[in-house]
C-alpha cells in the first residue's frame, strides 16, 4: 500500500494518508501533510520557504541535511513572493509551501497545483522504493495545538498588544526556549483569535499549560472589549 491522496475543492492543495506496519494484526493509518511533502521537495535544494506554521520538526531535519529554510507570512502568495525575492537575489530557491498541503514549485507554476503535487509525491515515493508510511516515519513532527477563540470586536487585531497576553508570551518564550514556539494572531478570514503552539516532546506539558493560560487571557480581553 503506497498511500492515498485527496484534493480540496479547487484542487490547489492535497493531503494524504499512509499506513504503518501492522501491530497485533492491524495497520495504523497516519496523515501525510505539507510538512512531509516539503521534506521531499527539499531534496537537492539549496533552500525552501515555508510559512510561520511550518513544523519545527521539519526545520530541524532540513538543518541536519544542510538545506536552508526561511519563514514567511501565512498564505501561499507570500511563499511565492519570498521565492521570487530569493531568485531576484541570484539564489536558486524554487520550492516551498504550507503545512496544509499548498505547495509551490516556481519552475512549474507560481501557485498551488494539488493534483500535480500529489502525483509528484506518489512518484517520488514509488521510485525510491518507499511508501507514504515510510515518509511519515522519516519526519518526526513536533506536537502542535491550535485553539480558536470567537472574538467579534475589532480589538482582536491588537490582541498581542494586550499587557496580559504580551506578558504570557514573553514568559513562554523564556520557558520553552528553542524547544517550542507560539503564535497568537487574529484571523484574517473570520472573527476569531487563533492560538497556535508547538513543542518538542520534552516540553508537551509545559506547552499545554501555556496554551491554557493564553486562552484564558484572550477570553478575558474579549470580555473587557
Amino acid at each position: 500500500f503506497l498511500g492515498a491522496v485527496a484534493n480540496d475543492g479547487d484542487a490547489d492543495r492535497f493531503m494524504g494518508i499512509g499506513a504503518l506496519p501492522a501491530l497485533g494484526g492491524q495497520s495504523r493509518l497516519v496523515e501525510i501533510n505539507g510538512n512531509h511533502a516539503m521534506l521531499a521537495l527539499a531534496e537537492n535544494q539549496a533552500g525552501i520557504v515555508g510559512t510561520e506554521y511550518t513544523n519545527s520538526g521539519l526545520v530541524r531535519r532540513l538543518e541536519q541535511q544542510g538545506v536552508a529554510f526561511e519563514y514567511c507570512a501565512n498564505g501561499d502568495v507570500n511563499v511565492t513572493a519570498a521565492l521570487r525575492d530569493k531568485q531576484a537575489g541570484g539564489q536558486p530557491w524554487t520550492r516551498g509551501g504550507e503545512f496544509t498541503g499548498h505547495l509551490i514549485d516556481t519552475e512549474w507554476l507560481s501557485s498551488g497545483d494539488g493534483v500535480r503535487m500529489a502525483g509528484w509525491l506518489a512518484a517520488y515515493a514509488a521510485t525510491s522504493g518507499r511508501t507514504f508510511g515510510d515518509l511519515y516515519q522519516e519526519l518526526p513532527l513536533w506536537s502542535e495545538q491550535m485553539v480558536k477563540i470567537p472574538f467579534e470586536s475589532i480589538e482582536r487585531d491588537d490582541i498581542k498588544q494586550s499587557e496580559r497576553v504580551a506578558s504570557l508570551l514573553h514568559s513562554a518564550k523564556e520557558t520553552l526556549g528553542d524547544n517550542g514556539r507560539l503564535i497568537v494572531r487574529a484571523s484574517g478570514t473570520e472573527p476569531v483569535v487563533r492560538i497556535w503552539g508547538e513543542s518538542a516532546s520534552t516540553h508537551h506539558k509545559r506547552l499545554n499549560t501555556i496554551v491554557a493560560n493564553l486562552t484564558l487571557a484572550v477570553r478575558a480581553e474579549k470580555e473587557a472589549s
